[in-house]
């Protein structure tokens, strides 16, 4: 609906990364959540490596008790009748709202629309127990794209700050230039995949690159990955037949010394700042790359774990500040449950 309103977010993010937070009426919630919860857990150690965390993001759709057609104030009558037959009245009369602040918004999973709120949480991916990190409310109508530059630039303003984010996993409704961009500012690597729609909007000058944003040479083989260079922040690749000439199962090449008279093989180096979507730090398609992306669906758990545990979709709430409460409290028998368990 708002086009290139994720990158005016990130923006804004930027400029105030040294900002306080501001987070309203929630701010004693939120301080109460973190520091009487959250820091009891990464004590507890329930949370993995605090100075390294590895986090993923999803959004999660609540409907509300309210109708989305007010309440009568009025004495009109229900039914009147007209042309012979009993119709029913809809009057013009003004309604009570008791959710204000709910809306219809699209609910891609059950692919149905519903009148409510969203929510957005960050919890921890190396946590056997799924745990929530920090989560925010959102309109039913905001998408997913627009939630987590938001979510993830109060959580990091909010944390201890011996907590450092390394790693956030989410899905293809995260993927957009922008968001690359932000956690490249906060040293944090995104493992998201590339969103159906937006494959084939991309060129590389350098060398061809396939749809992983793997290079390719000039027989139009993938090149082997060999490595990070921290130092001068570039992914390093090598001709497939020379990389594996020790393996068994080596790749078939009609232009053995075609590219390059070298033992070691063509060298290309890619550059993630080139382009920050493409270029990942651990390259796509790869099996580390596949590994830290199944962590994600810990977010979908964490969420599945509020709504049918602790059973808030049968909730009938009828207000945004209730169900931010109910949300935070289900988020704490979370971490409830783990310090029993453990």
């Amino acid at each position: 609906k708002h086009p290139g309103i994720v990158d005016k977010i990130v923006k804004r993010i930027l400029r105030n990364m040294k900002n306080d937070p501001v987070v309203a009426k929630y701010e004693i919630l939120y301080k109460f959540f973190i520091q009487c919860v959250v820091e009891h857990s990464a004590q507890r150690g329930l949370l993995g490596d605090p100075e390294n965390l590895n986090i993923a993001g999803d959004g999660t759709h609540i409907e509300t008790g309210a109708s989305a057609y007010g309440v009568k104030t009025c004495d009109c009558p229900r039914f009147v009748i007209k042309n012979g037959k009993k119709v029913f009245n809809r009057c013009q009369c003004k309604r009570r709202f008791p959710d204000f602040y709910a809306n219809w918004g699209w609910d891609s999973y059950r692919e149905r629309y519903f009148f409510g709120h969203s929510f957005y949480e960050l919890n921890c991916a190396d946590s056997p127990y799924d745990l929530p990190l920090f989560f925010i409310q959102t309109q039913a109508n905001r998408h997913d794209s627009v939630s987590p530059p938001v979510a993830f630039d109060l959580a990091v303003k909010m944390l201890p700050d011996y907590f450092h984010i390394s790693g956030f996993y989410a899905d293809g409704a995260h993927d957009n230039y922008a968001m690359y961009k932000m956690m490249y500012k906060f040293d944090c690597e995104p493992i998201i995949p590339l969103n159906e729609t937006n494959k084939g909007n991309f060129t590389y000058k350098k060398c061809e690159v396939n749809e992983q944003g793997i290079p390719c040479c000039q027989a139009g083989k993938p090149m082997a990955y060999w490595g990070y260079c921290a130092d001068r922040m570039r992914l390093k690749w090598r001709c497939p037949l020379k990389a594996f000439k020790n393996f068994t199962e080596k790749p078939e090449c009609q232009q053995n010394n075609y590219c390059s008279n070298s033992e070691y093989g063509r060298v290309v180096y890619t550059y993630p700042k080139d382009n920050f979507r493409i270029f990942t730090k651990t390259p796509r398609g790869s099996e580390e790359w596949l590994k830290k992306y199944d962590k994600r669906s810990s977010a979908e758990r964490s969420n599945k774990r509020k709504k049918i545990d602790f059973r808030m979709l049968q909730a009938r709430v009828r207000s945004r500040e209730q169900w931010f409460v109910r949300y935070t409290l289900a988020a704490i028998c979370q971490h409830l449950d783990a310090w029993a368990k453990s």
